[in-house]
């Protein structure tokens, strides 16, 4: 009895999350699909952020412990620069959640409309890539184990 009450639960949440996904999938996506994003740090300008397009992200986020969910294509952005380049200054050598920076985004949109958003206090962290680490070994520090690349 329970099961089922449960399951007419997940259905209409299912059906309200399949709205949300039609309309990033239609018509949200496109939009930032089409965005060049960069920060500012000190009057230092980033590299461009470019889309992170791995498949493996996708599958994440298509199944939970009770079935499949209703797809959609996923897009993150990344920046592999280094901080120094950005003018960080070294003081971010080690994990602290305390160390905080504020930042501009400048966001060009496909009419080359230029829009700058100031975010305040966005914590900065080192990363590390150690090889022949394990889901253990990061766990103990924090960390994050790429299954794919065993790092």
């Amino acid at each position: 009895m329970i099961f089922y009450s449960m399951q007419g639960y997940r259905e209409e949440k299912l059906h309200i999350y399949q709205i949300v996904i039609d309309e990033w999938n239609l018509h949200r996506r496109p939009e930032f699909d089409m965005i060049n994003i960069k920060i500012f740090h000190n009057d230092t300008e980033s590299e461009e952020f470019s889309k992170w397009e791995n498949e493996d992200l996708n599958d994440l986020a298509n199944h939970d412990a009770y079935g499949d969910l209703p797809q959609y294509d996923r897009l993150q952005y990344h920046l592999n620069q280094l901080a120094s380049e950005i003018g960080f200054s070294n003081s971010y050598s080690k994990f602290d959640t305390s160390k905080t920076v504020d930042l501009n985004i400048k966001i060009i949109d496909s009419t080359n409309t230029e829009s700058t958003i100031a975010m305040d206090a966005v914590p900065v962290l080192k990363t590390e890539i150690l090889d022949h680490s394990s889901k253990i070994s990061c766990s103990s520090h924090n960390g994050y184990y790429d299954i794919e690349s065993q790092t």
